[in-house]
């Protein structure tokens, strides 16, 4: 149940209280009105607050993990003063954002568990009764949400607490956040199957999300892009402009995203090579597709190591906009391609051999049953 607090929250939690407060908040801060007649905490108040939830001081590790959870502490604290100070302010929500980020990570933290989650719930509650936006009550909600299915006995009751949050938001800017948290919670509080159950609902209802994308291939284990086009403007290392599915249109196509600073990436060029060799003249291609940043180096790579597929190069990084298109975030991730342009896996790096012999098959089928006809 907690692990939860950590994994998706805090995502959720460090881009309003790094992001949103101080670009939304303090823009419409009226300075001119006095500190105690004001209908806003001031912009200095909120600055530094959120600045407990910075990067703390410390000559080692631990000093800075020491530093970090007093600083916890002291944003919970002065975040509770601040309330009693501005208690008709329009904009408290923010301060509870902090606050819940502060207690979330302490209750994963400190041995008194229970304080910290006894207070993520008032927070929370308060939060969602406020009139901030459905992205942020949804947050609180998640914690409320997350302690009635908890603590319900039945898979029923657990199933009606996780729609009623999905649905509180579905016609909200949330509603894809709100989804994936409710898989997310009954992943770790539910029957696995009522959890893919509600990750299938999530990858038909919104299809083309990239977010709902990457959540599925990387905590489901689905493969949400399975059956799509595979599209993608390319440029080789030697200039050559690759546009998929066009140019390898009838081949069988392997995508390696990798990178040479990538020790598992390099580790598995030999078995690449094998692959290469083998299923080549089978009507295989591989194209890998770098994400490092240095052209110079990489290029002295692929020539020192012998590389003769065609490796591709942006320059930027994760920020590569085929990898960001399909939600790259580890390497090696090693795609298959279908003859038809579409992807047949995208998670083929452990059994990419009986993958290809599976698309070569398809294909071979399909021609059978068109020459059948």
């Amino acid at each position: 149940m907690r692990q939860l607090h950590l994994t998706i929250v805090l995502a959720l939690l460090s881009g309003f209280v790094f992001g949103n407060i101080q670009a939304n908040t303090f823009a419409d801060e009226q300075t001119k009105t006095s500190t105690a007649k004001t209908k806003l905490v001031p912009k200095s108040v909120l600055k530094e607050l959120t600045g407990y939830m910075g990067k703390p001081a410390g000559k080692t590790d631990q000093e800075m993990k020491k530093n970090y959870i007093i600083n916890l502490k002291k944003a919970l604290t002065r975040g509770a003063e601040i309330e009693k100070k501005y208690p008709q302010a329009k904009n408290l929500y923010d301060i509870w954002m902090v606050m819940l980020q502060a207690a979330a990570v302490l209750e994963n933290t400190e041995a008194d568990k229970d304080k910290y989650a006894a207070k993520i719930l008032v927070i929370s509650k308060k939060l969602v009764a406020s009139k901030a936006s459905p992205s942020k009550k949804m947050v609180g909600d998640l914690f409320l949400t997350q302690d009635a299915v908890s603590k319900a006995k039945r898979a029923r009751a657990k199933e009606r607490a996780l729609r009623k949050y999905i649905a509180k938001y579905a016609k909200t800017p949330a509603a894809i956040d709100a989804h994936i948290v409710a898989v997310q919670i009954a992943l770790e509080n539910a029957p696995r199957k009522l959890a893919d159950k509600l990750a299938n609902e999530l990858a038909k209802k919104y299809p083309k999300s990239r977010a709902a994308k990457v959540f599925l291939k990387d905590t489901m284990n689905q493969s949400p892009y399975k059956g799509e086009v595979f599209r993608a403007s390319l440029k080789t290392l030697d200039g050559t402009r690759l546009i998929l599915p066009r140019s390898l249109a009838g081949k069988v196509v392997v995508i390696d995203f990798w990178a040479t600073w990538c020790g598992p990436c390099r580790a598995s060029i030999p078995h690449l090579k094998k692959v290469y060799a083998e299923y080549k003249p089978k009507g295989v291609e591989i194209i890998g597709i770098s994400l490092d940043k240095n052209r110079k180096a990489l290029k002295a790579y692929v020539k020192g190591q012998g590389l003769d597929w065609p490796i591709t190069f942006s320059g930027k990084g994760w920020s590569d906009p085929t990898a960001r298109r399909y939600g790259i975030g580890s390497i090696p991730s090693v795609w298959v391609i279908g003859r038809d342009g579409k992807i047949f896996s995208s998670n083929a790096r452990g059994n990419l051999e009986t993958t290809l012999d599976l698309a070569l098959k398809a294909k071979s089928r399909k021609s059978k049953s068109a020459k059948s006809k």
